[in-house]
């Protein structure tokens, strides 16, 4: 169950990803803004959407990154970068991309960088949190043109799809001889995603920007910025004198008195 208080309207992204993924968030009331300020109850600790696979992680990367299938808050999988995939035979997937994403350095998106995404986990023999539980049941793949690629594992394997909600779909070009280091500092985290990476200090805070030529609907935000607060005081004290517009992890021990507050509205969704 998500329990979420807010005081305007949420991007449709925004409460796909908090839904899925974070679970208690809370927002005071704000007029529609510009940017939006978020309180962390745990740290990310990569832009890295390949190196380790922790919820926090995840969630963050959702805004930089997109994946060939999604997830939506009611749990069906819906077209993310693919907008379909069929099962060609019993060991083989079909997955067709949309035509015309755009990259954060104004690429396009293709089936090499697909394919690329999908065999990175496996090259990062240093990871502290694999992602290759996902890719694992792939023994090959192959681009059958620019818009279209085929995935075939060793048996039949019908949870493929939900398993590639998983894998972040990276550039080849920025990426083929990068690391967590240059993800972090910037220049390798290019995504498809409704935001670009701005800054990343790792422990403190985050910068995003809208992504312009985004596929998807448009982004509400025009920035984003995420804090660190570790503890549920300082967290929910910057929440409550408007310091951030949101915070992750309510303290249980306040939700009634935060539903007394006129600045703030509650609203539960259950998956």
């Amino acid at each position: 169950m998500v329990q979420l208080a807010s005081g305007t309207q949420f991007g449709a992204h925004w409460v796909r990803v908090l839904a899925l993924v974070l679970g208690l968030w809370t927002l005071v009331g704000t007029t529609q803004a510009a940017a939006l300020k978020i309180g962390l109850a745990a740290e990310v600790t990569t832009v890295d959407p390949h190196f380790f696979n922790t919820g926090p992680n995840n969630a963050f990367l959702h805004h930089v990154f997109d994946s060939l299938v999604d997830v939506d808050a009611d749990g069906r999988l819906i077209s993310g970068l693919a907008e379909s995939w069929v099962a060609v035979d019993a060991t083989t997937w079909e997955f067709r991309l949309r035509k015309g994403v755009k990259f954060h350095d104004g690429s396009e998106l293709s089936a090499e960088d697909v394919l690329f995404s999908l065999a990175r986990p496996a090259q990062l023999t240093n990871s502290p949190g694999s992602y290759t539980s996902y890719t694992k049941p792939i023994v090959a793949s192959q681009a059958v043109d620019r818009y279209t690629v085929r995935l075939r594992t060793a048996t039949p394997y019908g949870p493929l799809p939900l398993d590639l909600s998983s894998i972040f779909i990276v550039s080849k070009k920025a990426v083929e001889k990068a690391g967590p280091e240059q993800f972090n500092a910037g220049p390798a985290a290019i995504g498809t995603g409704p935001f670009r990476l701005v800054a990343f200090h790792k422990g403190e805070r985050i910068e995003l920007a809208r992504h312009e030529a985004y596929w998807g609907a448009r982004p509400e935000w025009d920035t984003v910025h995420f804090r660190v607060l570790a503890s549920d005081a300082p967290r929910l004290s910057a929440l409550l004198a408007g310091d951030v517009d949101l915070i992750e992890a309510v303290p249980t021990a306040d939700l009634a008195r935060l539903k007394t507050n006129p600045r703030v509205s509650v609203t539960t969704h259950t998956t």
